[in-house]
């Protein structure tokens, strides 16, 4: 692996651990929603609708909306700056979660506004070492994982499963860091994975960094 893909797959790994810090801190905000799972969060959705709980639906509904425009929005950032795209996004997205970990904002207000990030971040990169890689939501890893689990029984090489399962445990990691912050701080936690995401997006700027991306 080149110097170069080694820095992608470090990068790739903190913003899983950003994503599994910042969706603990919002389950265990909310009770029994995420804010980076969308798949749950589609489930209490059709939960609630086929009760008819018109109340108990409009939650996940306006997360996975805007979780979604966070996409968009991503997106759009990603085409608009050119070779700065990554660090754009990674740099606006550490600002939407001090926003969020602010006291004086709303507690649903400072959800939607970790979900928005979370839509971000899916956008900062889809490779890393030559590898595609989901940066907040797991299940598609974990196909990967067992993808390359069976070719390596056929003879393949079981490094390729140690590194596809990487970001797993790299989410997994920052769930529990995320709770155990949560626990002691609160939503001010979230100071923790916004000092991770500037610096990445520092490091992204720099010129070796920008030519790469």
């Amino acid at each position: 692996m080149t110097a170069g893909g080694r820095g992608e797959l470090a990068l790739a790994l903190v913003l899983a651990a950003v994503a599994g810090f910042v969706d603990a801190v919002g389950f265990l905000e909310l009770g029994n929603l995420f804010v980076s799972f969308m798949s749950g969060n589609s489930t209490q959705l059709g939960l609630a609708l086929a009760q008819t709980d018109w109340k108990t639906a409009t939650l996940p509904a306006v997360i996975i909306a805007t979780f979604l425009l966070g996409v968009v929005i991503g997106r759009l950032l990603v085409v608009v700056a050119g070779g700065w795209c990554r660090a754009v996004v990674l740099i606006v997205e550490a600002l939407l979660l001090v926003l969020s970990l602010l006291p004086t904002v709303a507690l649903h207000v400072a959800v939607l506004l970790m979900t928005f990030a979370m839509g971000l971040q899916n956008t900062a990169m889809h490779q890393a070492a030559g590898r595609k890689v989901s940066l907040t939501f797991m299940t598609g890893m974990l196909v990967r994982v067992g993808e390359k689990l069976s070719e390596a029984i056929l003879g393949g090489s079981f490094k390729d499963v140690v590194l596809e399962s990487l970001m797993w445990f790299g989410f997994i990691l920052g769930a529990v860091i995320g709770a155990l912050g949560f626990a002691t701080y609160g939503r001010l936690a979230l100071a923790a994975p916004v000092g991770c995401l500037a610096l990445a997006g520092l490091i992204c700027c720099l010129p070796s960094r920008v030519a790469a991306d």
